[in-house]
């Protein structure tokens, strides 16, 4: 799920389009609406798709976790 260098930017990578600017965004924010079971939510709006990471549990979560997350909500909004 990582490049040879430990990245995750092929998730931003797949908002872009070579030099050109992508007809897509990619938006990421806090939220403190999203139920305590839910870690993240992924929603489209037109063009732009927006991951919301659950604010109220994230003390609660391992740095890993939250990477896993936002992998995870990254391959949604990719498909």
């Amino acid at each position: 799920m990582v490049d040879n260098n430990n990245n995750i930017n092929w998730i931003i990578e797949n908002f872009k389009d070579g030099t050109n600017l992508s007809e897509f965004d990619l938006v990421f924010e806090m939220s403190t609406n999203l139920d305590d079971l839910t870690n993240a939510s992924t929603v489209k709006s037109g063009n732009t798709f927006t991951v919301k990471i659950n604010a109220n549990t994230l003390a609660d979560r391992t740095t890993l976790g939250l990477a896993r997350t936002i992998i995870h909500e990254g391959i949604h909004a990719r498909l």
